[in-house]
């Protein structure tokens, strides 16, 4: 189920950035309610969701079989089973750990490595570790830790942040690790990409493919509101010290969100390894607008069209339109209304650069 899985993914971002922030002196960052309560619930939900999503097979086990038996066979033979009792595991003792971890930076250094080993036991239960084990479960590791780490601390800051002190201290750290994660998350995603996908642009036109071209088109806008709440919210807070950036890095921690969203979605889906190019998963709207003539035995290509060139010039004034509204001191609702532009024109402008022969 999606929103379990996209549930886990809040859950674990909301871990590992509060270890983050732990951590980070009170003049790097600003009045902030960092509650172990919070942690708690969110750690106990992970380890509930691996259970609930265990239940069918164990059902499915106990129509031959006693309770212990089905528990036994499914926790010690079954890959999905290793992956949930590694999970519970690691959840029992980072419960017990934040509930008596003290506040030294030694012990904010073992909530973080122990929150890794709960992001390598989920990534052990990923699709591309199926595929290319061992590499594939170090590459979704290193995503997975990446993302945790950006939206965790947003996540935290959106939501809990009682003032704006400490900002611009709280920017020349944050920005860094931001970026850090920008960079490792599109290493780590090409690598994924390349490893369960043969042929990504035939694979937009499969669900799964489409989910990864939408959630490939919104970093586009995340690196937007990266670099604003980096660079030019910086500069704003100098010029004028009353400016409230949070609007601004709520907006961020909502596109990051609608690609945990598509992540979770991707995560319930088999990748297409031998792609059938269908037109399943492309609106009828778009179908019509673009004549697009898919069947199963369709070869797809990328080509250069009239349509592909003007969405990226259209798209390049959005974007210089975003940042004039920013200047300006424009409603943020214009930024959003133009963010959700910007990806929608980049939409249209990718598929108009298939040949389909």
């Amino acid at each position: 189920m999606i929103w379990l899985k996209l549930s886990q993914y809040i859950c674990l971002s909301l871990i590992v950035g509060y270890f983050i922030l732990r951590s980070t002196p009170k003049t790097a960052k600003p009045t902030l309610h960092l509650s172990k309560y919070i942690v708690f619930i969110a750690t106990s939900c992970i380890m509930l969701i691996m259970l609930l999503q265990s239940i069918p097979i164990l059902l499915f086990l106990m129509q031959k079989n006693t309770l212990a038996t089905s528990m036994a066979t499914y926790f010690l033979t079954y890959e999905k089973g290793k992956v949930t009792l590694w999970v519970i595991i690691v959840t029992i003792i980072l419960m017990g750990y934040i509930k008596r971890a003290s506040e030294t930076k030694a012990s904010r250094i073992v909530g973080l490595v122990l929150s890794l080993l709960l992001i390598i036991g989920l990534a052990w239960g990923s699709h591309i570790n199926a595929t290319k084990p061992y590499t594939g479960a170090l590459i979704q590791t290193m995503h997975i830790f990446a993302v945790s780490m950006w939206v965790g601390v947003l996540l935290w800051l959106s939501v809990l942040a009682k003032d704006t002190k400490h900002w611009l201290s709280f920017l020349q750290w944050f920005s860094k690790l931001a970026m850090t994660c920008l960079v490792g998350m599109a290493i780590t995603g090409v690598l994924a990409l390349w490893l369960i996908i043969p042929s990504y642009p035939a694979s937009w036109y499969t669900s799964y493919g489409h989910a990864l071209l939408w959630k490939n088109i919104l970093m586009l806008p995340v690196l937007y509101y990266a670099l604003m709440n980096g660079v030019l919210i910086k500069k704003r807070i100098l010029q004028q010290p009353s400016f409230n950036p949070l609007p601004w890095l709520r907006v961020e921690t909502i596109v990051l969100l609608l690609i945990f969203t598509i992540t979770a979605y991707l995560s319930n889906q088999e990748p297409p390894q031998n792609v059938i190019v269908t037109n399943e998963a492309i609106p009828i709207l778009i179908q019509q607008w673009l004549d697009l003539n898919i069947t199963t035995t369709s070869t797809i290509s990328l080509t250069v069209s009239y349509t592909a060139i003007l969405g990226i010039v259209v798209t390049g004034m959005i974007m210089v339109c975003m940042i004039y509204s920013f200047v300006k001191e424009y409603t943020i609702w214009l930024t959003i209304v133009l963010t959700v532009m910007v990806s929608s024109i980049m939409y249209i402008a990718i598929l108009s650069s298939i040949q389909i022969s």
